[in-house]
């Protein structure tokens, strides 16, 4: 199934749910992504100094994987004096769809993901800009994170614009 095929079945989707069936949409586009994954066919990585996103103190790396001459997903990683980030950004149409975001915490207690590190990881789905359905685990500032996760689309659409800055002579669209 190729790109085009996915973004009209998931617009046929949207188009047809309704809020009450968030939940539903989310695992659409965990299955459109997994999907296209098995489709992407080039990668490039970048390493920069620049603060592209707010987690980046001390540096980003960047890897951009493409489906033919379009994104398909964005993965931004770095460290910072709290420890080891990362954050995943899948876009559908133009606009984020999907993030996956961690930081696996130098010291901490609470919540450990799957390494045994302290950590926070979230998955948020967004249609149209607005966020949707969230899974969070291991929050420590709920009213700072959830600012974070409104303002996601927004520094995706900065991310984006970096990253073909960047690569403007291979990514079309």
């Amino acid at each position: 199934m190729n790109q085009k095929i996915l973004a009209s079945l998931l617009s046929i989707f949207i188009c047809v749910t309704s809020f009450g069936q968030d939940s539903v949409l989310a695992k659409t586009i965990d299955d459109l992504t997994r999907k296209k994954y098995d489709l992407q066919n080039k990668t490039y990585w970048l390493l920069t100094r620049e603060k592209i996103v707010p987690e980046a103190d001390l540096g980003t790396e960047i890897s951009v994987s493409l489906i033919g001459d379009s994104i398909y997903r964005i993965v931004c990683t770095g460290t910072n004096q709290q420890g080891k980030w990362a954050k995943e950004y899948y876009p559908l149409n133009g606009q984020l769809a999907f993030c996956y975001g961690s930081v696996d915490f130098y010291e901490g207690d609470g919540y450990k993901n799957w390494k045994g590190y302290p950590a926070t990881e979230y998955r948020v789905y967004y249609q149209k800009g607005k966020l949707i359905h969230q899974k969070i685990d291991g929050v420590r500032n709920p009213d700072k994170f959830s600012k974070m996760l409104i303002g996601l689309p927004a520094e995706y659409a900065s991310v984006l614009q970096w990253t073909r800055q960047k690569l403007a002579s291979v990514i079309m669209n």
